[in-house]
């Protein structure tokens, strides 16, 4: 819950609030977290005229923390990213993307770092998933959220000739970033909209199984199998 807000300055805001397409906490245990936590959502949901997330699943899961979960205005709203070959067609283009092209995306913030993507682990696999599919022809575009994504890219990528894509530090990026996201016909990440910007242009969203955020967007897709075992000892060949 990263709306640093106090619950006493909450409650003297006269607007009603609106939440549109919240991302979930991944795995959220309460003992782990502030113990404000409950108080402030009920505060908030309270507050609120519409409580949007982004999955089914999410939904289900905040309603264990409500007080009054019937009558919550808690609704499923997916991300606008989801559909952005509607919203930007001018930057998705055709339905024809390099079909040699592939994305990667590896988030190293402290959620990823806690669910075991720990680049000791990680890394070795990832440079021989890059060599398995640079020998079978696909080109790699390496997707970088913030500058923390960039660090398999500062070990690896030249060696391995990745070609690095930028999605952070320019105005233009909500246009640029969909456009990128589009060029590959398959993407594998590790972060939400890694996953949702590459479905909403049409393409193909594999993602990397370690937390319930993940899990949510593809079962919500109707495509479970688009999740990927990062520990599995076969993962490059899957």
């Amino acid at each position: 819950w990263q709306w640093n807000i106090t619950p006493e300055l909450l409650g003297r805001l006269k607007k009603p609030i609106i939440v549109f397409g919240a991302g979930n906490p991944p795995d959220f245990d309460p003992r782990k977290h502030n113990k404000v936590f409950r108080t402030h959502i009920n505060q908030t949901m309270k507050q609120s005229i519409f409580f949007g997330l982004r999955s089914t699943g999410a939904v289900d899961a905040m309603r264990d923390y409500l007080e009054d979960p019937e009558d919550a205005p808690l609704v499923f709203q997916p991300c606008p990213t989801t559909i952005g070959k509607y919203l930007l067609p001018g930057q998705v283009g055709g339905d024809h993307p390099d079909e040699r092209r592939l994305g990667l995306q590896l988030g190293l913030e402290t959620p990823h770092l806690d669910s075991g993507l720990k680049p000791e682990d990680i890394f070795p696999r990832y440079v021989h998933l890059v060599q398995q599919l640079q020998a079978d022809g696909w080109q790699i575009d390496f997707f970088a959220h913030k500058r923390t994504d960039f660090e398999f890219f500062v070990q690896h990528g030249e060696r391995l000739g990745l070609n690095p894509v930028q999605l952070y530090g320019t105005p233009d990026v909500l246009f640029s970033g969909v456009h990128a996201y589009a060029q590959p016909s398959i993407v594998l990440g590790a972060r939400g909209h890694s996953q949702m910007i590459p479905f909403g242009a049409g393409r193909i969203p594999l993602s990397l199984s370690t937390n319930q955020k993940i899990r949510f967007f593809a079962r919500e897709a109707g495509h479970p199998e688009w999740l990927i075992d990062p520990w599995a000892t076969d993962m490059a060949d899957r």
